[in-house]
C-alpha cells in the first residue's frame, strides 16, 4: 500500500508542475506527464536492478494507466464528456490493471506455463516499442523537427525539468527505500510514450508535433536518463 501511495503522490506532483508549465495546452500536458514507463521502464529496471524492480514499478504503472485513460483523456480533449464510466471500465489497459491488482492482493497463484508466457511477452516490450515508435517517425521532416521550438521545450521539460523535481521529491524515501526510489526515477525519466501520437490522431490534434516530441525525447533520453540517475546517486548518497 505504501508503494501505491508514493506512486500516486508522485504523479500528482508531476501533473501539477506540467499543468503550470503548459497551462492550456492539453496535449503537451498529457505528453509531459505520461511517460513510456511500461514499454521502456520495465525492461530497463529489470536490466539495471532485478526482477524485484517490476514489483516496485507495478503500483506506479497501475496509477499511470488509470489516470492516463481517465483524467488524461479529459486533459487532451478539454471535454469532461469524453470520459465515461463505460469507456473506462471497458478499456483493455484498465481491465488488465484491475486483474493484476486482484491477483496481487489475493495472492492468486499463476500456473508456471502462463507465468513463463507472460515473462517472454514482457521481454518483447522494448523491441516492439521501438518498432511502433519508428513507424510514427517515418513521415516526419527531420529539418522541421529540429527547428521547432515546441519540440525542444518538451525535451527540456520531459527529460530534465520534471525528472529533477522527481529526484528532489524522492529524496524523502531514498535512504530507506533505495530500490523504490531508483525504480520510480527511471520510470519518470522515460521519454514520451507512443500513445500520445495515437491520441493526437484520434482527437484531431497536432500529430506531427506529437510524433516529433516522441522522437526527440526518445533520442535524447539516451543522455538524460543516465544523467538523472547519476544526479540522484550523487544527491542521495549524501543524505
Amino acid at each position: 500500500m505504501c508503494l501505491f501511495g508514493a506512486s500516486f503522490i508522485l504523479l500528482l506532483l508531476i501533473i501539477g508542475i506540467a499543468t503550470v508549465i503548459y497551462r492550456k495546452d492539453g496535449l503537451s500536458i498529457f505528453a509531459s506527464i505520461f511517460t513510456n514507463a511500461g514499454f521502456m521502464g520495465i525492461p530497463l529496471v529489470v536490466a539495471l536492478f532485478s526482477q524485484e524492480a517490476v514489483f516496485v514499478l507495478s503500483p506506479f504503472l497501475s496509477w499511470l494507466f488509470v489516470i492516463q485513460w481517465t483524467l488524461g483523456i479529459v486533459v487532451v480533449t478539454k471535454d469532461p464528456r469524453s470520459m465515461s464510466f463505460k469507456k473506462v471500465i471497458l478499456n483493455p489497459v484498465i481491465i488488465a490493471t484491475i486483474v493484476g491488482v486482484i491477483v496481487y492482493f489475493l495472492h492468486i497463484p499463476i500456473p508456471e506455463v502462463l507465468d513463463e508466457f507472460l515473462s517472454r511477452i514482457g521481454a518483447m516490450l522494448m523491441p516492439i516499442a521501438m518498432i511502433v515508435l519508428g513507424s510514427s517517425f517515418a513521415h516526419l521532416s527531420f529539418k522541421n523537427v529540429f527547428l521547432d521550438a515546441r519540440v525542444w521545450l518538451m525535451v527540456l521539460v520531459r527529460l530534465f525539468v520534471l525528472p529533477l523535481f522527481v529526484v528532489v521529491a524522492l529524496s524523502v524515501i531514498a535512504k530507506d527505500f533505495e530500490l523504490v526510489a531508483y525504480t520510480l526515477l527511471v520510470a519518470m525519466s522515460a521519454p514520451i510514450g507512443a500513445n500520445v501520437a495515437i491520441l493526437a490522431q484520434q482527437y484531431n490534434k497536432d500529430t506531427t508535433l506529437a510524433a516529433s516530441q516522441i522522437m526527440l525525447t526518445t533520442l535524447f533520453s539516451i543522455i538524460s536518463m543516465p544523467l538523472m540517475v547519476f544526479i540522484a546517486d550523487m544527491l542521495w548518497r549524501n543524505l
